[in-house]
């Protein structure tokens, strides 16, 4: 039993040229949630609430949230500490040295 060959193929089985398998092509792309959050009107009110939340952390009255709403403070205003291999002449000592990524200051 021989199969049907697709219009869109050869005789050996590859595309012709000028044609694919995918007509319509790539699907286009979604909007990023980022793009959704900076579009919505709404978006600093939400970021004034994740502070307010975050600010009730060690209080008698800490929201149930409010060290999720830290974190997700702290995550953005400090960057996460990276290992990096660090060699020096410590004579015969042995450990690990856990440092920031090293950038240049902006001098003014």
């Amino acid at each position: 039993m021989k199969l049907a060959q697709p219009q869109n193929r050869t005789k050996t089985g590859q595309f012709q040229k000028g044609k694919s398998g995918n007509p319509g092509g790539r699907p286009k792309k979604g909007i990023a949630i980022i793009d959704k959050f900076r579009d919505n009107p709404d978006a600093p009110k939400v970021i004034e609430k994740i502070f307010s939340i975050a600010k009730s952390l060690g209080t008698k009255e800490e929201h149930k949230e409010a060290m999720s709403c830290a974190k997700i403070i702290a995550d953005k205003l400090i960057p996460t500490l990276k290992a990096q291999e660090v060699k020096m002449e410590t004579g015969n000592d042995v450990g690990f040295v856990f440092m920031p990524n090293q950038k240049e200051s902006e001098k003014e």
